[in-house]
């Protein structure tokens, strides 16, 4: 019928959306206020990368490498701190392929010019990456973005950087300093709405390119669609139904902007405290629109440093630098040319528990290594203490004491109808509240079971959009106690997820 009606009337779509933006009314659609770099500090092209000029010795210089689910960058840094190189690639899934690829071009341009004395790594790909090139220091994020901010603030301001605003391709952090120390931190847990990956989603749907042209949309806009934060799916629903209903390209834009920064102040941060000098970096941090978006929405200044992009991989070859300078020790870097090491990967699926997990062996230079597992039980070695633990396994612990108020016996024999509960979100830390309710009400409960490759299959058949990971994870815990006698399933709406008894009520 929708056919037969397109074919009488070929203006058809053209006259809906018509009809759509006549009713709309800009008074309707919330806004915020245009963005401005007024309180946005640029250092960007302060500090340049040094060139060697090829006479005399080769200097001595340290490489930092940062591996990242999205981009893989790398620095040079020579024995005075100066940046000799820097790279920022995308790693496209293939982390040691683009490794190789910026060592390639390191020693294409700086190879007989320096003489490498200690390499670090940094990032997720930090100890697979860290055994293939024979990394002297390997790093977590928090420490290596911390050092390089660090660094940036003595060396040009010394205002004593006290924030850091990090958002990469898909992860985000928050780090809180006190004279230099991390004193708290917080990175995104799973939802990569608001990173860099999402923002290149939207443009790309947009026809916006996200390099120079989203920031420049976005700053032109007097009026930006207050957007909100939402999961990525619902997102990208509520910017086609702005541009259905008539709002301007650069409204949306700029409204994008501001949606970055709300879901990473309300998601990461969470009422963390904000300091006065802020640093913004990762490779969103090359957008000034969202710079201009957390300046507006803080009242605070925004700094955003140069080689914002690859501040990881800068602060790693600090870290690097810091170590050999201590330990006057030979580097175990192994060179430039991975493509020579000798190094073979094997990939097979781990069968030691229900998560069937996709492992990788690596072999190098007869070491064996192994990488994809969850619970690092079977492959790896465990780390040896002079002290036993208290408790064997906090994770079962932790499950045996959320449940301990399930007796499947005494529900078998209970008079009311079987509640089923799935043990997924919020409901499996709130097992024995709902437990001990349900209890109270003579009910039988039936609890569904852990979650197995099973449940992600029933999760994925029972949907028809594409919600995030444990999303689908909860409609397979829901499907299976469906399948297997429950009379009703108990999914509660939380309205106000708990948090500071001081600060706020939470309540279903």
């Amino acid at each position: 019928g929708a056919a037969l009606l397109a074919y009488h009337a070929q203006d058809a779509d053209e006259r809906v959306r018509l009809e759509v933006r006549a009713d709309a009314s800009d008074d309707e659609v919330p806004t915020s206020q245009p963005l401005s770099m007024e309180n946005v500090l640029l250092l960007r092209d302060r500090m340049k990368v040094v060139r060697l000029n090829g006479a005399g010795t080769p200097v001595d210089a340290y490489l930092g490498i940062d591996i990242g689910s999205v981009s893989t960058n790398l620095v040079v840094i020579d024995t005075e701190r100066r940046v000799l190189k820097e790279i920022y690639l995308r790693t496209n899934a293939r982390p040691i392929e683009a490794v190789a690829t910026g060592l390639q071009e390191i020693e294409q341009e700086l190879g007989g010019l320096i003489n490498i004395r200690g390499v670090g790594t940094t990032g997720s790909g930090r100890e697979l990456i860290g055994e293939l090139v024979g990394a002297d220091t390997v790093n977590d994020e928090i420490t290596a973005h911390k050092t390089g901010a660090a660094f940036i603030d003595d060396t040009m301001l010394g205002l004593g950087v006290d924030t850091i605003f990090e958002i990469g391709g898909q992860d985000a952090k928050f780090i809180s300093l006190q004279q230099g120390i991390v004193v708290d931190f917080a990175m995104n847990e799973a939802c990569a709405a608001g990173t860099g990956s999402f923002l290149e989603e939207r443009a790309k749907e947009l026809g916006v390119r996200i390099e120079g042209q989203f920031a420049e949309i976005a700053l032109s806009s007097t009026a930006p669609v207050r957007l909100g934060e939402r999961c990525t799916v619902f997102m990208e629903r509520d910017v086609q139904r702005c541009l259905l209903r008539g709002i301007a390209l650069d409204r949306a834009v700029a409204g994008l902007a501001y949606s970055v920064a709300t879901n990473y102040i309300n998601r990461v941060v969470r009422g963390r405290k904000i300091g006065d000098v802020i640093f913004f970096q990762g490779g969103t941090a090359y957008n000034d629109a969202v710079a201009a978006a957390f300046s507006n929405i803080l009242g605070k200044r925004i700094i955003v440093p140069p080689f914002n992009g690859v501040m990881g991989a800068l602060g790693s070859a600090l870290l690097a630098r810091e170590k050999a300078l201590r330990k006057a020790m030979p580097t175990t870097f192994r060179g430039f040319a991975v493509d020579k090491i000798d190094y073979k990967v094997k990939e097979f699926t781990c069968h030691h528990c229900t998560n069937s997990c996709q492992m990788q062996r690596f072999t190098i230079e007869g070491e064996h290594s192994f990488w994809g597992d969850k619970c690092s039980e079977r492959y790896r070695k465990a780390v040896k203490v002079e002290r036993e633990p208290v408790i064997e396994d906090l994770v079962e612990f932790r499950r045996q004491r959320l449940l301990a108020g399930h007796n499947p016996e005494r529900e078998e024999t209970a008079p009311g109808p079987t509640i089923g509960i799935p043990l997924a979100l919020s409901t499996y830390d709130w097992a024995p509240f709902w437990l001990s309710a349900f209890r109270e009400l003579d009910l039988r409960v039936r609890l569904s079971e852990p979650t197995t490759n099973q449940t992600v299959t029933l999760g994925l058949d029972s949907i028809i959009s594409e919600p995030c990971f444990p999303i689908q994870v909860a409609h397979g815990h829901i499907r299976w106690l469906f399948d297997n006698g429950a009379d009703l399933v108990f999914v509660p709406n939380n309205i106000s997820a708990p948090g500071d008894p001081k600060a706020k009520p939470s309540f279903f």
